[in-house]
């Protein structure tokens, strides 16, 4: 697994970008990350989501994305386009249908549903130990 060590203390947030349709679940994920340290943005739509992280730039350490949500793209191809667009985003995949992660590359984390919301801080660790970009090595 890649590692991530943080940036200047103030200079950038690192932030996670959540996007799943199931809202109850979006909300519990968003608040176990929140309380790890993380800067969240969730969004229930990947075009949303993507419009936002085109806007952030670096900023985003991690995207967090149900395959299966809709919009006028889904959530997969949310995770195809920024695992192309952007390598330094990790990008985390979770779907109850296994089939879906065969088309992601072997850099995407895929996690099958359900899972425990905090299986994501082992995924993710404390932001104070990150940093945006991975570590060569």
């Amino acid at each position: 697994m890649d590692n991530y060590v943080p940036g200047p203390e103030g200079k950038r947030r690192l932030e996670v970008v959540i996007v799943d349709n199931d809202l109850p679940h979006l909300g519990e994920l968003t608040s176990a990350i929140a309380a790890m340290g993380w800067w969240v943005q969730p969004f229930s739509d990947p075009y949303e989501a993507l419009k936002y992280i085109l806007d952030v730039g670096d900023g985003v350490h991690t995207l967090i994305v149900e395959l299966s949500t809709p919009g006028s793209f889904s959530g997969l191809e949310l995770a195809l386009m920024i695992e192309k667009r952007d390598p330094k985003i990790r990008v985390i995949a979770t779907s109850e249908v296994l089939q879906a992660a065969f088309q992601l590359s072997p850099d995407v984390i895929f996690v099958m549903k359900p899972w425990p919301t905090s299986a994501v801080a082992d995924l993710l660790g404390n932001p104070r130990q990150r940093s945006i970009g991975k570590d060569e090595g």
